[in-house]
This record gives C-alpha cells, structure tokens and sequence, in this order.
C-alpha cells in the first residue's frame, strides 16, 4: 500500500449555476474532487507517524483483523464496549501537542518512545517490507496493554479517544 500525509482542507462552496433550462442534476454543487485548485486550501497536515488513521490501523490488526481495511469492524464493537477500561492506553500514545512554528499551534502528535517496540507506527511500515523484516504484533507495548481487555472495551476506548481528539483539535 502507500502510506501518505494526512491534511485537513478547507472547500470553499461555490454556488452551482446552472445553463437556462438545465435538468435539476445540473444545478447541483460540483463535488470536491470537480473543484477547481483554486477552491481548496490545506489547513494543516499531517505525518503518517502521526495519523490516527495509523492508530486504527494497529488496533484493527491487535483484535485479529486485517488493518486497513476492516476498521469498520471496530465500530460496530465499540457500541458494546465500556471505553472508560481502555481510555487511558490511547491517551498514552498520542495527543494534541503544541507547535510554535506552525500557522496552527496544536497538532496531533505520536508519543515517540526510546525503546521500538513502545512505536506501535513501526509495526505498520513493517508490513510494507519482506516477511524477514517485519516484526510481531505481539511484541509492540501497545498490544501488550490491550491484550487483557475485551475487543469491545478496546474498540469503544478507540473511538471514545478519537472523537474527543477530534474535537479538541477543531476547538483550538
């Protein structure tokens, strides 16, 4: 797969005129991907290392499922899960960090560690390279601290942690 930035990006609406008696489909908005260049901005962006979409990703594959495409799956157990048992884990390995340097001041960042295997990042690039060079889900820290919690209570922490990431990053 290719792995890219993530950015968030601004569309500006431009009102939709349609030629004198053009069908009601001709007068829709054009989508985003019709746009011209000129409509779009990008606000922020973004590292894979510090995509959340990356955090899925190795969650979806803890539970046994394949990430990247199967984080749908975590969803639908998340609504029979308790998010409080799990929370904690997901705060620890990533969160809004202040960036001086940047038109936006508040960025989500990874929590990088010394030791490897507490990157959960480096067991997905792992899965870009030969089998000799990738490594073992079970051996990454953030396995280990799921490992004694339900696939439930782990999936409802994740998007519980998500979407009040989310949120706090739209509100700074």
């Amino acid at each position: 797969g290719d792995f890219s930035a993530g950015k968030v990006v601004v569309v500006s609406a431009t009102p939709a005129v349609a030629p004198k008696g053009s069908s009601k489909a001709a007068r829709q908005a054009p989508q985003p991907s019709e746009a011209p260049p000129e409509q779009l901005r990008t606000l922020d962006s973004t590292t894979m290392f510090d995509s959340v979409g990356f955090l899925w990703a190795f969650v979806t594959a803890a539970l046994g499922f394949k990430p990247f495409r199967h984080e749908g799956k975590l969803t639908g157990l998340a609504a029979r899960g308790d998010a409080k048992k799990t929370l904690p884990i997901f705060d620890s390995v990533m969160g809004l960090a202040q960036d001086e340097g940047a038109d936006i001041q508040w960025q989500i960042r990874t929590k990088w560690h010394a030791e490897e295997l507490s990157n959960f990042q480096l067991f997905l690039v792992g899965l870009e390279g030969s089998h000799q060079e990738q490594v073992i889900i079970q051996d990454f820290k953030l396995f280990k601290d799921l490992a004694s919690h339900s696939k439930e209570d782990v999936a409802a922490g994740l998007q519980h942690f998500t979407e009040r990431l989310m949120i706090d990053y739209m509100e700074r």
